[in-house]
């Protein structure tokens, strides 16, 4: 048996380890217990952990030589690359931004629920003015940009390591995006995934140039880089990667009595829409705080046009409550509804299990799709006093 053959027994044997560890963690095993817990990890700020100056050297040093290596040139928006990091039961993934010309840069997608968020938008046709999309994205980004796209706050971290970039599209910058807030600077814990994925990117990408890798990315293939502690070596390898899990829970009415007593109401003729967007107001209680991005859903007149009733997370402090809460009144002061029609199966959810305990028929109607690009326009109409007799769709 030749070296080499015994090189390839041996990646072959951490390959399927590896996937062995990934089949065994809670993504595969509990997927509503991960989800629950992914959100609780996106949810939980971090921000009062400033990143460190040790973690700011490092973090620039990857930057110049990704800069350097200007992967964009060889990686397509749409094509990833897939890290198996020590540490973490669900892989990250990375993709490139400047294949196009516009924006370069390195998005760091950290799990499963992040990997569904961005494929979500790069799948669909997705409006520019559509912020529902935009703000559900869970990633950290690096991107190589000029010197007035920097915040005060990067410009002095640049500063403070007597570091100097000069030109168009050479300056780096970090941001990280939660669902549901603003693009805000990283903390401490991002940092860290940062660096380590940075770092092991340059190494894959290199690998897969280097190598001359052919991958079929658009049959589901990626250049996997994973660490086995068995031989403590890194491999980079092509394979076509498990199918990634993912649940979203559906809201559940648990109160027994409060359907008991909506499913008394009288049913009516009336068809409904349902939407939920994020509306561009920021609420940011001091400078340093991540702005929140709070969700508005509303009910519509489907038969007439017209908003009937809104709320939104602000007023509830959690969404599912504030919908349930929307529901509720609608049934207790008009009656049960024929029907209420959603744009998508993901909104749907929020309502399924309402709509089904009171014996309301769900429907999907692509015309709601459109109610998330409206949002300025119904923020106007608020400003105007004219939204109960606004229809955006």
């Amino acid at each position: 048996m030749t070296d080499n053959t015994n090189e390839k027994s041996s990646a072959q044997i951490a390959l399927t380890k590896a996937f062995d560890n990934l089949y065994n963690a809670s993504a595969y095993k509990d997927p509503i217990k991960a989800y629950m817990a992914d959100m609780a990890a996106i949810n939980a700020s971090g921000d009062e952990n400033p990143v460190t100056s040790e973690q700011w050297e490092q973090l620039y040093e990857v930057a110049k030589t990704i800069r350097l290596l200007e992967p964009w040139k060889h990686l397509h928006e749409s094509e990833c690359i897939t890290l198996l990091l020590p540490g973490r039961d669900e892989p990250v993934y990375i993709v490139t931004m400047g294949s196009g010309d516009m924006t370069y840069g390195i998005g760091i997608y950290p799990g499963y629920n992040s990997y569904y968020r961005m494929m979500k938008m790069t799948e669909n046709e997705v409006d520019e003015d559509d912020m529902s999309v935009a703000f559900e994205q869970h990633c950290i980004n690096l991107y190589f940009g000029d010197r007035d796209e920097l915040e005060t706050r990067d410009k002095n971290v640049i500063k403070q390591l007597s570091l100097k970039f000069r030109g168009r599209n050479e300056w780096p910058y970090f941001r990280s995006m939660k669902p549901g807030f603003m693009p805000w600077f990283i903390n401490r814990d991002e940092a860290e995934l940062t660096i380590a994925a940075l770092q092991n990117f340059t190494m894959a990408c290199l690998a897969y140039v280097k190598n001359g890798f052919e991958v079929d990315f658009e049959n589901g293939e990626t250049v996997l880089r994973f660490y086995d502690s068995d031989t403590d070596m890194w491999y980079n390898t092509v394979v076509k990667m498990p199918l990634a899990p993912f649940i979203l829970p559906k809201i559940k009415i648990t109160d027994d009595v409060l359907i008991s007593n909506l499913k008394k109401k009288r049913k009516s003729k009336a068809n409904l829409g349902f939407a939920i967007t994020y509306i561009p107001v920021p609420i940011q209680e001091n400078k340093n705080q991540r702005p929140k991005m709070p969700r508005m859903a509303v009910l519509m007149d489907m038969d007439k046009g017209g908003i009937i009733d809104r709320t939104t997370d602000a007023e509830h402090g959690v969404i599912g409550v504030a919908i349930t809460e929307l529901l509720t009144r609608y049934v207790e002061k008009h009656g049960r509804p024929a029907s209420i029609a959603v744009p998508d199966e993901d909104t749907g959810d929020y309502i399924d299990d309402f709509a089904n305990k009171l014996g309301i028929k769900m429907t999907e109607n692509e015309r709601l799709s459109s109610f998330g690009k409206i949002a300025l326009n119904i923020m106007g109409a608020m400003g105007s006093g004219q939204l109960d007799n606004f229809m955006g769709f």
